[in-house]
């Protein structure tokens, strides 16, 4: 969560003037008992009498109220109001706790969590639940039901578990301080990240066409979406040969898949609200499983690879050269590169590449922006480059970043791209690599390059 300055008149807000919330403000607006604000002259102790039928905005208006603002700055609109997952006390996962869900070879779920040690030894019971967020596209309401209870003794761990992997599962971190308050009160809920299905990566380009690829999961099993413009619309007379491929390993041969299945015999689903797409659906007996593929051919032929995927989680990220593509009796295995361009495609973007290099010794980057896409700057107005000295790195710990609307433009790009760099501070060694992010949540990664070689 952050506040910031927003501008009505241009409809915008001040990335220079936001700033993050600390969680521990939140949990004190939440559960206002004896609220330390800040130990600072500038603000004391407020406690904050408590009514057990006040609502969070009567909590939150109170607050305000004793920190020294005026009930007429408090505004709040009940018209539209967000339905609670559930009635407890709820709080994002911050700093030092660790929730995630990734995939078993097998295609179930693998729990991995980090718990402060303050925290276990402040808890009597501690146990991760994993959830089933569904939605409903007409009320927005989301229900959750509970797929697996796991008790928790360990401060770190992973554990394979028997829920099959699929969007919407969120593992969350509940907290009993005591046997009492397991046995009659609400419990310190944390939440994790829930996974999205597509496992946070946007569709890839069909080289050529207006489509797109996507690999996802559902109940376990490696599935494929295609994103086909609407203005395409004679698409299936064009892909009447073409096929997806699934492959368990992004080195396997193209002839060498474990299924697959014609473009014009998926699924068209009515559910998903696109504008200018749509989207068609299949879904494989194949387990999804770290390093699965999937890969768009245009024919009988193994040679015509027009997209395919990166390897799911958990693989060092591969890159195909673009020449490569289409080329007849061209073996397509993935190559690991430092040197080249990686271009991500999506329905909402034009190819965008990036590209790691070293001058003077150190680490570098370069943006890759197609002509026609004219508007990139509003687009990644808050994407930035990372840079990382390990390709194990998480996406927060980066060594240094650039926002890419502050690349420096090159005077000599090419035929189709506009070039821009930025060179960091972080000296050149094998493994670093850079990343590009959506936003600020670092949630969001739209490539990633080969870690550095020295050839």
């Amino acid at each position: 969560m952050f506040i910031t300055a927003y501008d009505l008149q241009k409809n915008d807000f001040n990335p220079a003037d936001t700033y993050e919330i600390d969680p521990a403000l939140l949990l004190q607006i939440g559960e206002p008992y004896n609220c330390t604000v800040d130990k600072s002259n500038i603000s004391g102790i407020y406690t904050i009498s408590r009514n057990i039928k006040d609502t969070e905005y009567d909590r939150c208006l109170q607050f305000l109220t004793e920190t020294g603002y005026s009930s007429a700055d408090c505004k709040h609109s009940h018209i539209s109001q967000r339905k609670k997952r559930s009635p407890y006390l709820q709080c994002n996962a911050y700093e030092g706790i660790k929730l995630e869900i990734k995939a078993t070879t097998e295609g179930f779920s693998k729990l991995l969590w980090e718990v402060p040690a303050t925290m276990m030894e402040n808890s009597k019971y501690v146990y991760i639940e994993i959830c089933q967020n569904t939605r409903s596209s007409e009320t927005n309401e989301v229900h959750t039901q509970v797929r697996s209870k796991l008790n928790i003794y360990e401060l770190s761990g992973a554990i394979d578990t028997s829920v099959s992997m699929t969007a919407g599962l969120q593992p969350r971190l509940r907290l009993y301080p005591s046997l009492f308050d397991f046995q009659f009160t609400n419990p310190y809920i944390w939440y994790g990240p829930e996974f999205d299905g597509a496992n946070g990566v946007i569709p890839i380009k069909v080289e050529g066409f207006d489509a797109s690829l996507q690999l996802y999961a559902e109940d376990g099993k490696a599935c494929a979406r295609l994103y086909i413009k609407k203005t395409f619309s004679n698409w299936q007379n064009v892909f009447y040969y073409s096929w997806v491929g699934f492959y368990k390993s992004s080195q396997d041969k193209n002839d060498d898949y474990s299924t697959y299945q014609y473009a014009n015999r998926f699924t068209k689903i009515d559910n998903y609200i696109t504008h200018n797409y749509d989207i068609y659906q299949y879904n494989s007996s194949l387990a999804i499983a770290p390093g699965v593929q999937i890969r768009f051919l245009l024919d009988k032929k193994y040679g015509k690879v027009l997209a395919q995927t990166t390897p799911w989680e958990g693989v060092e990220a591969m890159t195909i050269l673009s020449s490569d593509c289409g080329t007849p009796g061209q073996s397509l295995q993935p190559k690991i590169s430092s040197n080249v361009p990686v271009y991500f495609y999506g329905p909402e973007y034009n190819d965008v590449g990036l590209q790691l290099y070293t001058e003077d010794g150190k680490a570098c980057a370069r943006l890759y922006i197609k002509k026609t896409f004219t508007d990139w700057k509003d687009t990644f107005y808050y994407s930035w480059v990372g840079f990382y000295t390990s390709s194990q790195d998480k996406h927060a710990d980066y060594y240094t970043y650039n926002y890419a609307v502050k690349f420096e433009k090159m005077e000599t790009g090419n035929e189709n791209y506009d070039i821009y760099q930025y060179k960091s501070k972080l000296a050149i060694a094998p493994g670093v690599q850079i990343r590009l992010l959506k936003d600020k949540s670092t949630d969001y990664v739209f490539v990633t390059t080969g870690p550095w070689k020295n050839d």
